[in-house]
């Protein structure tokens, strides 16, 4: 498993709450793996498989801008870093169609003017959920009034990030705070994640246990999920 340390628990008790460890607090962890961010709305956590292989596919825009490739390469350089030995591989694909059975996240351009998702956003990423709760591939797709947002390494990294399965962080030190203070996923952003897979996909907050579905968890209906940044 992914506990770093004996945990001693009276026979009176119940659960164990998981997340108060590393050095961070139970709430940290609420905003970046359960809350819908600037709202209190608590959601079940949701996550890749192990084992899955992640398609990034830019449109051909992008793809004709060096600088936009490196980006994307960039970031998917660093959710390798911390997904990796959990079995989730990340690969930046150029050239041909990704495999019909990979999850694939396109990427492209889009206006405010005609898609009012993006509306005062850098970049959104939509994620498409399984009747699991496992995210099965998406979008991310970025304002075009955003002056070099898709040359920017700190905006695909952190993009890429929730299509891990992330939210927003409540830490300015994160990656997954919006400040753009870090490009690099923080060590308690990879101990989130991997005790994410220590996880069942749609486990509710507060979730103790590592291998059930929490009560409140998603319906069974296979939906979409939309991070506004």
């Amino acid at each position: 498993g992914y506990l770093d340390r004996t945990v001693k628990v009276k026979g009176d008790n119940q659960n164990v709450d998981l997340w108060n460890l590393n050095g961070k607090v139970a709430e940290y962890y609420r905003y970046l793996v359960y809350k819908v961010w600037n709202t209190e709305t608590n959601v079940p956590m949701m996550r890749l498989r192990a084992g899955s292989m992640v398609y990034v596919v830019p449109s051909e825009g992008i793809k004709a801008n060096p600088r936009a490739v490196a980006a994307l390469e960039y970031g998917v350089g660093e959710v390798n870093r911390i997904s990796g030995r959990l079995g989730v591989t990340f690969v930046l694909q150029t050239d041909g169609a990704p495999p019909s059975d990979g999850v694939v996240f396109q990427v492209y351009v889009d206006s405010p003017a005609t898609n009012p998702d993006i509306v005062g956003a850098v970049a959104v990423t939509h994620r498409d959920l399984d009747t699991q709760g496992y995210i099965r591939g998406g979008k991310v797709i970025y304002n075009s009034d955003v002056v070099g947002g898709i040359e920017s390494a700190w905006i695909a990294a952190h993009e890429l990030g929730h299509a891990l399965g992330f939210w927003h962080s409540s830490d300015e030190n994160d990656l997954m705070d919006t400040g753009r203070r870090s490009n690099q996923f923080s060590g308690n952003e990879e101990y989130a994640l991997a005790k994410m897979h220590a996880r069942a996909p749609r486990n509710a907050w507060v979730d103790a246990d590592p291998g059930t579905v929490g009560a409140a968890s998603l319906s069974g209906a296979a939906h979409t999920e939309t991070i506004v940044c």
